[in-house]
C-alpha cells in the first residue's frame, strides 16, 4: 500500500506548500508530545526559557484583581 499523493504523467517542481507552512507546527507540537511524556515519566519540570525575561524583570507586576473578586 502506498500513501503518496503522485499522479501520473505530473512531476512536482517545488515543495509542496503545505510541508513549508505546517512543518513549524509540526515540529513544535512533537517536542511538546515529547516533553509530556519526559513529565509523565518523571522527569524534572522546569519553567520555559522563552519567557525567561518575564522571570527576570523585577519591575514586572501581575494585573490586579477585577472588583469584587478581592477578599476583604
Amino acid at each position: 500500500m502506498s500513501l503518496t499523493t503522485s499522479v501520473l504523467g505530473v512531476k512536482l517542481l517545488q515543495e509542496q506548500p503545505y510541508t513549508v507552512t505546517l512543518n513549524p507546527t509540526r515540529r513544535s507540537l512533537y517536542n511538546f508530545i515529547n516533553f509530556n511524556r519526559l513529565s509523565d515519566a518523571g522527569g524534572l519540570l522546569d519553567f520555559n526559557p522563552q519567557t525567561s525575561w518575564i522571570r527576570e524583570d523585577l519591575t514586572w507586576q501581575a494585573a490586579s484583581p477585577a472588583p469584587g473578586l478581592v477578599s476583604i
